[in-house]
């Protein structure tokens, strides 16, 4: 438990030594929701996250560098979930954690290029496009087929990595991650965070080709693939799993926009190999509006259903929710979900309130 309290204790000095640093700017991020199944069972889900970016010049070093830095709490006030569904309905649900590193590194931009090597999780780069980003859904995220089948760096966990964009035009853009093949948190696994260990852990490489266009219809276009070498399974006397991919789509059009309101259109489709992996297809569909439904013009209004097959159960899921910008730190956003896995049927209300306050200097 010291190690535990001294890497803690080491990212509270860090932050505090960045924080002498000008022009520096910090995000506090705070999700709070309330989550109800509709037959007596509740849950309360906290989520803290720090984000703060430094840039290099502004501590007298060389131009077009910053030095990065997010953090994750998370407090849930039950130890089990309301409801046994795979997907998980809530992106933010997880088991109480301290805190774990999301974000720690160095970024470098070239021309066109930006650059990344440190602590990095997947939901900072992928998924994470407008309309995808409305649902509270965790498969509107990162894809089960890839959540399901890996300990990769996805939420709670983060793992060492190579992160690079190339903006190929204006339009075209490719990503690239090379992360260690298993992710870990701080709190639990303490170095094992920052270690490269291809013989025990394999590797795994995201790559992903986006499109977007338009100013008045925007269109996002997005084809990806994820490949994992293998990496040793303690719970199976460490043998090595076998080589391993992922394929994916993302597309979100919007079909119809007006003087501050719009509606748009999502398509999500995955798909790996049957025969080694728990979740092998996912498909999801979905449509937003904005700007419809409040005198701000703000507010989002979305519907999205999908599908997931696991080797021993199919779990489909719809999911109605609306975001509401109640003033400039705060965003209301109540949802619906209606989830079937297998023969069980589950229905669950939930309302998420989400505070943003950033700290720029200048």
């Amino acid at each position: 438990m010291g190690m535990k309290y001294l890497y803690l204790f080491f990212v509270i000095i860090s932050v505090c030594r960045f924080s002498s640093l000008e022009a520096q700017e910090l995000n506090l991020v705070y999700s709070t929701e309330f989550q109800h199944n509709l037959h007596g069972k509740a849950n309360w889900v906290n989520l803290l996250t720090v984000k703060g970016t430094w840039p290099t010049e502004n501590a007298g070093l060389w131009k077009d560098g910053s030095f990065d830095l997010a953090t994750i709490s998370v407090f849930r006030s039950s130890k089990e979930r309301i409801v046994d569904d795979m997907q998980v309905f809530s992106n933010i649900d997880e088991h109480t954690l301290l805190v774990n590193l999301f974000i720690a590194g160095y970024t470098h931009r070239i021309n066109r290029i930006r650059m990344f090597l440190g602590v990095r999780n997947m939901n900072e780069d992928y998924f994470n496009i407008p309309y995808s980003s409305l649902f509270t859904n965790s498969s509107c995220g990162v894809y089960p087929t890839i959540s399901c089948n890996y300990i990769c760096a996805n939420y709670p966990l983060s793992a060492m990595c190579f992160f690079s964009e190339v903006k190929i035009t204006n339009q075209l853009t490719y990503t690239n991650s090379l992360y260690n093949g298993v992710a870990y948190d701080i709190w639990h696994d303490g170095c094992k965070l920052f270690s490269i260990n291809p013989k025990r852990d394999g590797v795994m490489n995201v790559g992903e080709l986006a499109f977007s266009t338009g100013v008045q219809y925007q269109s996002r276009y997005h084809l990806g693939g994820l490949f994992h070498t293998g990496h040793l399974n303690p719970e199976e006397n460490n043998r090595r799993m076998p080589f391993n991919y992922v394929g994916w789509l993302l597309a979100e059009q919007d079909v119809y926009v007006g003087e501050k309101e719009k509606i748009g259109l999502l398509a999500q489709a995955s798909f790996a190999p049957e025969n080694k992996n728990y979740c092998y297809s996912y498909i999801g569909a979905g449509v937003v509006a904005s700007g419809l439904f409040s005198a701000s013009k703000k507010d989002k209004l979305g519907l999205m259903v999908n599908s997931a097959r696991f080797a021993d159960v199919r779990e489909t899921t719809a999911e109605l929710t609306w975001s509401v910008p109640v003033s400039k730190y705060m965003v209301l956003q109540p949802a619906f979900h209606w989830i079937q896995t297998g023969e069980d049927i589950y229905t669950i209300g939930m309302l998420r309130a989400v505070f943003n306050i950033g700290f720029p200097r200048k």
